[in-house]
């Protein structure tokens, strides 16, 4: 009220209409009329929306439409008609652990920050809520964000009729989860050393990778994993995660504390890839010398033709490659050219985005 700003009571947790009623207590706060909704089964969320857009009034604006690029002029200009998002550096380093129930997600949390922020058991599903600490390390703020284990999409939330509740704490605390991947910057994704590499394990790191993340592979439990060679380990691991070749992989203990200050290092590494910026001019000669060495295929009167590139942003990186016949580029191909990216500039463990697309009034399309 002393701010004058304009405000909204919600009262959360009115997960029925007798809850809804005992709200009217609230009118002592002199805030207005409260609005009663349940975050957890999204009651009465559509009605909080239409009060928060009523109250914006006039600050809600439209987006301007996007600039249409004249395309032939592009191409002959030095620099290109599309300005490029904001490259605009994070303040800290948003890094996320994941991983299957019982992992050790935890246990390193909690070695990584040298004290006991998180519930460590052997009970798989202890950790039901999302933990994060800011840690700074050689200047750098990094944010460590603990989540909740992440099992078969088909088995979360199935539970016997006495356990319900507890199924959809889970089906909540996995929601929360892929939301602290969809934010984070990197990701270090969790292996049990002893278990070895199973199914979900590739499905999760599958995620990461199509969402543009820096990716860490961590090996943990190498303590209780005596017989375990890393050399023997690590062409395994290359071999089921051959979709990550640019991903890092370190093996450590997070009960015993072995090598887990070495992903300090490693995460600095990965924030400075995903910062990288080129020049555009530089961008166009590398273009050029990997489409003489290798051309794109095409149909028989329809060959695509590279025209310009240009990057668009970072965190990830990310590039735009203008081309003919956009919807013709195979993605061998396109892996082709994130290979000799990665050859040519410092893109060591992060995922890189690459986008094509056709002139303006091609029927083609983008891709």
């Amino acid at each position: 009220r002393k701010s004058k700003k304009p405000s909204l009571l919600v009262v959360n947790k009115a997960d029925n209409t007798q809850r809804e009623e005992e709200t009217a207590e609230f009118y002592k706060f002199g805030l207005g009329e409260p609005v009663p909704i349940s975050a957890l089964s999204g009651r009465n969320t559509g009605d909080l929306l239409d009060r928060i857009v009523e109250g914006l009034g006039n600050k809600l604006k439209k987006k301007p439409k996007e600039k249409k690029v004249d395309f032939d002029e592009a191409i002959d200009e030095e620099a290109i008609d599309i300005k490029p998002k904001k490259l605009t550096k994070n303040k800290s380093i948003k890094v996320a652990i994941i991983g299957r129930p019982n992992v050790g997600k935890s246990s390193l949390f909690n070695a990584l920050l040298d004290q006991n922020r998180a519930i460590v058991s052997d009970i798989p599903g202890t950790t039901r809520d999302i933990i994060s600490t800011v840690f700074k390390y050689k200047e750098e703020n990094i944010e460590f964000i603990d989540t909740a284990g992440l099992r078969r999409r088909g088995k979360i939330g199935k539970t016997t009729p006495a356990t319900k509740k507890e199924g959809r704490i889970e089906r909540y605390s996995a929601m929360r989860s892929l939301k602290s991947i969809d934010e984070a910057d990197i990701c270090l994704i969790l292996v049990d050393a002893m278990e070895g590499i199973v199914a979900q394990d590739l499905h999760l790191a599958g995620f990461v990778k199509d969402s543009y993340k820096g990716i860490i592979i961590i090996i943990n439990k190498v303590d209780e994993a005596e017989n375990v060679n890393p050399e023997t380990y690590l062409n395994v691991l290359k071999r089921k995660f051959d979709f990550l070749p640019f991903a890092s992989a370190i093996f450590l203990s997070a009960k015993t504390g072995k090598n887990v200050k070495k992903v300090f290092d490693i995460l600095l590494e990965i924030k400075k890839a995903r910062e990288v910026e080129i020049p555009t001019p530089k961008l166009n000669k590398f273009l050029e010398k990997i489409t003489i060495k290798n051309p794109p295929a095409g149909l028989k009167n329809k060959k695509p033709k590279m025209k310009y590139i240009t990057q668009t942003g970072i965190n990830p990186p990310s590039f735009t490659i203008f081309t003919s016949y956009a919807n013709l580029i195979h993605f061998s191909y396109e892996r082709y050219i994130e290979n000799q990216l990665r050859k040519e500039f410092d893109f060591n463990g992060t995922s890189i985005r690459i986008v094509f697309r056709s002139k303006q009034g091609d029927k083609s399309g983008n891709r």
